[in-house]
């Protein structure tokens, strides 16, 4: 046999550019979907809706609103909590590092239970909504530079394999 490597290491390592290309693209992609909908919230329909539970959240020294609030879209009463569209995918927020706590006890002071707000309806699914529709790219950019290395590592590791 030599120094020739098992077969089993062989396989592994002509299945490791597939899976870290796979990895690597499936991050691309879900980066181009975040941006995209990231986007397209600017464009969703306004209803009125109502708070109904609001507090400030408190995460070590960070603070957010936490906020419940529910509308009506052809007669069909719904409830939300994103406060965000990047909410869904763990992105930004316009409140994610806030360390002011004031900052947000004005906000949830302001928007007491029974007080208006301005939901952006999702119109393709009208459960989805959000309360601000300010962007924040990051989300799609931490894909894309998660992608980087995973494509490399499936550039590399085919390479590697191809002169085996």
């Amino acid at each position: 046999m030599g120094d020739r490597p098992p077969r089993a290491v062989i396989a592994m390592l002509r299945l490791a550019p597939l899976v870290f290309l796979g990895l690597g693209g499936f991050m691309v992609v879900s980066g181009i979907v975040t941006l995209v909908g990231l986007r397209s919230v600017r464009s969703w329909p306004v209803v009125e809706g109502r708070v109904v539970h609001s507090r400030v959240a408190t995460h070590g020294d960070r603070h957010r609103p936490e906020v419940t609030y529910a509308y009506e879209v052809d007669g069909t009463r719904y409830e939300s909590v994103r406060f965000a569209l990047n909410d869904m995918d763990g992105g930004a927020d316009p409140w994610r590092e806030n360390t002011d706590r004031r900052k947000v006890m004005e906000w949830v002071s302001a928007h007491l239970p029974g007080a208006p707000v301005r939901v952006h309806v999702d119109p393709n699914s009208p459960s989805k909504a959000v309360l601000d529709t300010s962007t924040d790219a990051s989300a799609a950019w931490v894909k894309w530079i998660v992608a980087a290395p995973l494509i490399a590592a499936g550039v590399l590791f085919w390479y590697l394999t191809r002169r085996a």
